[in-house]
């Protein structure tokens, strides 16, 4: 009952391609400014040669079909993808999309994305993966995978697909997400403020915007199927303002490159690995790394953690990177007896119902400015059915964060009674010791990740500002008893 034919029950349409446009882009094109706009130029001339490219990780792209039946696969010939092994997912193409051949480039391209190391992708026609993974059999239970990153730019309206089955294909993709460990990014809708109903209003996934909202219109806004309420979408990111290029699918795969790379990080960090390479982990590094540019009038409420617009801000991979290497840090139950440095992150598989954890920090004299931090945990989805269909059923955890003072006094909070995600922003905060708490306010246990970063300024005389990378001592290497 929940098969998935196109011409019936679920339209599925690419985002942002215009016939013929992907096919002849100048290589000029991907020079692009998107990477000094997104940190990635800065970045990598700072690490140069030990910058991780996304080798070793294995990737997916699931498209619409383009203009004719099962015709989804990018143009394998392409100089973008020279060295890759690019496979058809969905069997034998009827033809190459233009719209793959783009978000492949920006995805995995030798030049022109984040992560030009990647060399096994698998590619999937949209309708083929929702039959074959989310729904396989007609309604049975979503597979496991290893695919580490899967980018989704496509989008099934509301005269696409009704309400309750897109509630049951939701549910299906945060169930795949937590079974499979994988980093799915999803794109919202161009040339409407509506949002679609797959996959954008999902809790698991990461769904991206544009950055360009003046120039280019796309969908955003509060949810209004599957926990009304919440705000999408969760970070936005745009190619090249006024050059007509803007597309929420290619700022969909600017996205899921980003997170590539991370995973490529993550691979380095020896014991913390397996943390770093959790969903919920990726996604709070990226929207904790994403910056509130100038002209987006970004605000956000104790209640509503993101901007209506522009989510968390602007995707910027430096920040993100940078929050990474900062170090997994522990988490304490009770008075801290160690501190976390100013950049890092955390993921505690089970805080049990009506428990605090505290992460406590020192700001040195001449305080920290740019403050940004995230909490994330994933909805979940059981079966409810004990024969052979999948019946999803979701249950939402209650967590929210706040910041303090040394004196334990709330200086700012955010506890939204919807979302599966909590973010404090500020400005700067004077020297002294701070604690971030999260609360977890259910009656049962959950499991979360924190990620946090900010900018220490330094005392008069000492030279410009600068970013603190705390590693080494104050760094976790491996989980230690905790306090």
């Amino acid at each position: 009952m929940f098969a998935i034919r196109r011409s019936r029950l679920v339209s599925l349409m690419y985002l942002g391609a215009i016939v013929g446009l992907a096919m002849f882009l100048p290589e000029a094109v991907f020079a692009q400014p998107y990477k000094a706009a997104v940190g990635y130029n800065q970045l990598a001339t700072e690490l140069g040669g030990s910058l991780e490219t996304g080798a070793g990780v294995n990737v997916a792209l699931v498209e619409a079909s383009f203009g004719a039946a099962n015709r989804y696969m990018p143009d394998t010939t392409n100089s973008q993808f020279s060295g890759k092994t690019i496979l058809e997912g969905s069997g034998a193409t009827n033809g190459n999309s233009s719209h793959a051949l783009t978000v492949g480039q920006y995805y995995f391209g030798n030049s022109s994305s984040m992560a030009p190391g990647v060399t096994n992708i698998s590619v999937f026609e949209a309708g083929s993966w929702i039959n074959s993974r989310l729904a396989p059999g007609g309604g049975g239970t979503p597979l496991t995978e290893n695919f580490r990153v899967s980018n989704h730019s496509y989008v099934a309206r509301t005269a696409d697909v009704s309400e309750a089955n897109a509630v049951n294909y939701l549910m299906r993709m945060d169930y795949y997400i937590n079974q499979s460990g994988t980093t799915v990014v999803v794109g919202t809708d161009n040339d409407t403020t509506v949002l679609p109903r797959l996959f954008t209003q999902g809790y698991n996934s990461i769904s991206v915007g544009l950055s360009t909202q003046s120039t280019k219109n796309f969908s955003r806004g509060f949810t209004n199927l599957y926990g009304n309420g919440r705000v999408k979408p969760d970070i936005v990111v745009s190619l090249n303002e006024g050059t007509g290029m803007d597309y929420t699918s290619f700022s969909t795969a600017i996205v899921s490159s980003a997170a590539t790379l991370l995973h490529a990080k993550a691979d380095t960090l020896g014991a913390n690995a397996a943390d770093a390479r959790r969903p919920e982990v990726i996604k709070s590094i990226l929207m904790s790394g994403a910056t509130k540019e100038a002209g987006m009038n970004w605000d956000r409420t104790n209640t509503r953690p993101l901007d209506e617009t522009y989510g968390a801000g602007q995707l910027n991979i430096r920040n993100s990177y940078y929050t990474m290497q900062g170090g997994q840090f522990n988490g304490h139950l009770s008075t801290p007896t160690s501190q976390i440095g100013l950049n890092g992150w955390d993921y505690e598989s089970s805080l049990a119902g009506n428990t605090s954890m505290f992460y406590e920090f020192a700001v040195g004299s001449g305080g920290v400015q740019d403050i940004s931090m995230m909490l994330n945990w994933n909805i979940q989805v059981t079966d409810t059915d004990a024969g052979a269909n999948f019946l999803p059923a979701a249950t939402l955890s209650n967590l929210s964060l706040s910041l303090l003072d040394s004196s334990n006094n709330v200086i700012d909070f955010s506890n939204s009674p919807v979302d599966n995600l909590e973010h404090i922003s500020l400005s700067s905060l004077n020297s002294g010791t701070y604690r971030m708490r999260v609360d977890n306010l259910s009656s049962f246990s959950s499991s979360f990740a924190l990620s946090w970063r900010m900018t220490a300024v330094p005392e008069p005389g000492s030279g410009g500002v600068l970013l603190l990378f705390t590693m080494g001592m104050l760094a976790r290497r491996g989980r230690r008893p905790r306090v």
